[in-house]
Order: structure tokens, then sequence, then C-alpha cells
């Protein structure tokens, strides 16, 4: 054998068997938490026509689909079972005239919501949710106000439903990625007439076990 390819299987032969003891003496992964609590934290990029469909009614109006908003959570997990009650922020969505602002638009949420975890890939884990928010949503006129265009809010009770993945970076800290959606929250224009329409959420959130 020349001398390249035997410092080749030399070095091979050493590679193998330091991958080998190291595996061996590789700590066990910790177990999954099953029970227990939770809290967290998000930001939230969000989805509506709300603030189009109002603008749509004005000639020369416009107006943004996305906003950008914050949620807190918290819940209690029985095995891969649980309860999440949780408050959105939206943000403020405006409809605009000639570049100036005409008419906001703002959405709040409480949620109630039961929750199913389990983990995957070792660090992974996946949630689902089902269950009901509590929207207020609260237009105001900016200007051009007057008649049927006066500040008024509405409250609504849609189903709410979410599915994300977590990246545990320890036992007590999660990384998440939600997808939800709140469906036919009702709107209302002064004394215009109300509307209807679904609100699609992506958050980002870091969640801490206790």
């Amino acid at each position: 054998m020349n001398k390249p390819a035997l410092l080749a299987a030399l070095l091979g032969t050493a590679f193998l068997a330091t991958a080998a003891q190291a595996q061996t003496q590789a700590p066990a992964p910790a177990a999954v938490r099953t029970e227990g609590g939770y809290f967290g934290v998000g930001v939230m990029s969000v989805t509506s026509e709300a603030a189009k469909t109002i603008a749509a009614a004005f000639a020369g109006a416009s107006a943004e689909s996305n906003t950008t908003g914050y949620k807190l959570y918290g819940g209690y997990m029985w095995g891969n079972w649980g309860v999440e009650l949780g408050y959105y922020d939206m943000g403020k969505a405006e409809v605009k005239i000639a570049g100036a602002t005409s008419d906001t638009l703002e959405s709040k949420a409480a949620t109630l919501a039961a929750v199913y975890s389990a983990p995957f890939a070792g660090k992974g884990m996946v949630h689902l949710k089902a269950g009901a928010a509590h929207v207020s949503s609260e237009y105001n006129c900016v200007s051009l106000c007057g008649g049927n265009l006066v500040n008024s809010e509405k409250t609504s009770t849609p189903l709410f439903v979410g599915i994300g993945l977590g990246w545990r970076l320890s036992q007590g800290i999660q990384l998440r990625l939600d997808f939800e959606r709140m469906s036919d929250v009702v709107y209302v224009v002064g004394t215009a007439g109300e509307f209807e329409g679904p609100i699609e959420i992506m958050s980002l959130s870091a969640q801490f076990n206790f």
C-alpha cells in the first residue's frame, strides 16, 4: 500500500473510533416535560381585509391588508392535552385618502382554546389548538367625518384555530412559530352598517415552561 492510501486508512480508522467513543459517551436527551404551566410572548403579522373593505366605499381611498401586533398567552398541560388563554393586540389598520389618514380600525381579542402538543425530531414540538376568541373591533373616523361616519365599536365571538411548530432551546424555553385564524370577525362602521371577515395571524413567540 502506498503512503497516501495508508495515511488515509489510518485517518479514517481514527475518525470512526473517535465518533464511536463520542456516541457512547453522549448524555441521553432530556425527557420532554409532559405536565405543567407555561406562558409566552410573541410578535405577530396580522392579515385582514377589513380596512380594504372600508376603503372600497370611498373614492380614492386605499388601505393595507397587513398590520403588526403582539400577543401574550399562558396555559397548563396534562400530558399531551391542555388549555390556553391568550390576549392579542392586532395593531391599527389605516384607511388613507390622498396620503392622509381618514379612518382607523383596531382589533383586540381574548382567546380560550383546547390545545394538543406532541414532540417530534428530538427537540421539535407540534402544537394544535381550537376554541373561541372574543374580539373587540374599534372604528375611528379621523377626517371627513359626520353623518354615518362616527366612532363605533363591535364585539364578536368567532371560532379560533391554530397550528404551530416549536423548538426546545432548553427544558424550560421553547421558540414557537404559529399560524392562527379567527373566522367571521364582525366590524361596524359608524351607523353605515356591519360586515364580517377573517383575521389570519403568523407569530413568532418565546415560551417559558414552569
